[in-house]
């Protein structure tokens, strides 16, 4: 898709300079159009009373509903929304569609575009200066320095206090350690049961992340490879359980006693099938947690990077 050709059918004039991010004005809104790995983002900057947003939203979710229209998804941030289409065939048409109709989406009583700051969401004057500021990549939008220097402020002063109360790693991976015990349950009645599902690579996840969170572990960029390598040490775990609870169950076939089990497992590990066979079995255990994993640990990394807002200075003039 040529979407230098997209944006400037669109209006959208302004380019971030050696990025495939198109900007300009659409009625009197900040459009911003983008593509990020599979998908074309449209964002609108926006403000004004609750309830023109929220008709506004209502608008959005309507659009989004229509399957015909190929909406993604629509995440709705501090001062802005962003629409994403699946970047496939027709998806030109469709964003096409889209932008045409958003200026008429956009025409309700109370909602403000770039007369006001993005952030404070108060009126420009002639006192103040406009300045265009790209927020993390996504959305366009026209703020008051004063205001970009006051978030920015802000989250440094969180970020310190965060470090002088230390980020609990210690806790933290006490607890990613049991969630991955308690992840490795699911995963091992299953495989007893003779299936593989990759849900439950994500279920291994989510317990190593919420056992991490309720024993006080920070969010830090830490955290993303605490869950990563618990993660793989629930599956381990649980294919450790599955091995240990088939050899018992097979004694118990064959009413065989415990003193039995040793001279057995050695035997196993001693035999080359059997090693082949469980080193499959866990690299196919591997892959389908990483499958159901995967969305869960990207969520990780981004949250730990959402600590601090990224602007970058784009030209704009009116």
């Amino acid at each position: 898709m040529n979407y230098q050709e997209l944006a400037s059918e669109s209006g959208l004039t302004y380019q971030v300079p050696s990025k495939q991010i198109f900007y300009g004005k659409i009625g009197s809104f900040m459009v911003t159009l983008s593509r990020r790995l599979s998908a074309v983002n449209v964002a609108i900057a926006f403000a004004g009373s609750e309830e023109a947003v929220s008709t506004f939203f209502g608008r959005l979710n309507m659009y989004k509903g229509n399957t015909k229209n190929g909406v993604a998804q629509i995440l709705y941030k501090e001062g802005y929304a962003v629409v994403s289409f699946v970047d496939t065939f027709g998806t030109k048409k469709r964003v096409q569609s889209f932008l045409i109709q958003l200026a008429e989406m956009l025409q309700i009583p109370g909602l403000l575009g770039t007369d006001n700051c993005g952030i404070c969401k108060n009126a420009f004057d002639l006192s103040t200066s406009k300045y265009a500021k790209l927020i993390n990549s996504e959305a366009v939008v026209l703020v008051h320095d004063a205001c970009v220097r006051g978030v920015e402020t802000a989250e440094d002063e969180a970020i310190l206090k965060q470090k002088e109360e230390g980020e609990n790693i210690g806790r933290g991976t006490l607890g990613a350690f049991l969630g991955a015990i308690v992840g490795a349950i699911p995963w091992t009645i299953i495989a007893l049961l003779g299936y593989v599902a990759s849900i439950l690579g994500f279920v291994m996840s989510l317990c190593v992340k919420k056992g991490y969170e309720l024993l006080g572990g920070k969010v830090c960029r830490k955290k993303f490879f605490i869950v990563l390598v618990f993660s793989i040490l629930s599956l381990l775990i649980a294919q450790a359980a599955t091995q240990f609870i088939s050899l018992l169950m097979v004694m118990k076939e064959y009413g065989l006693p415990m003193s039995t089990f040793g001279p057995l497992a050695n035997a196993l590990l001693t035999d080359s099938e059997y090693i082949n066979e469980v080193l499959l079995s866990t690299l196919l255990g591997f892959v389908f947690a990483v499958l159901g994993c995967v969305a869960l640990l990207r969520d990780t990394w981004k949250e730990a990077s959402s600590l601090k807002t990224k602007f970058l200075d784009v030209e704009y003039r009116e």
